[in-house]
């Protein structure tokens, strides 16, 4: 079997992908909501326009807030 991802989410992490900075991926709003105390961020969230999509607030990921094991729920 072949199976595609398509949609607003696979549209939408291929925007944030060509956004990334080399070597600090970007992070969605809502990816950022989950993970915030997990991960360490580039100072304030900047806007992207996402073709097809619109305006988004992203996130430069910088490295773990700690161990990944001390912060899962």
């Amino acid at each position: 079997m072949d199976y595609s991802g398509v949609g607003t989410m696979m549209n939408l992490g291929a925007r944030l992908e060509s956004k990334a900075e080399p070597g600090m991926p970007c992070i969605s709003q809502a990816t950022y909501e989950s993970l915030r105390g997990r991960f360490t961020f580039a100072g304030s969230p900047r806007k992207i326009q996402a073709k097809g999509i619109g305006e988004q607030l992203v996130w430069d990921v910088t490295g773990r807030a700690g161990s990944l094991r001390d912060n899962m729920p």
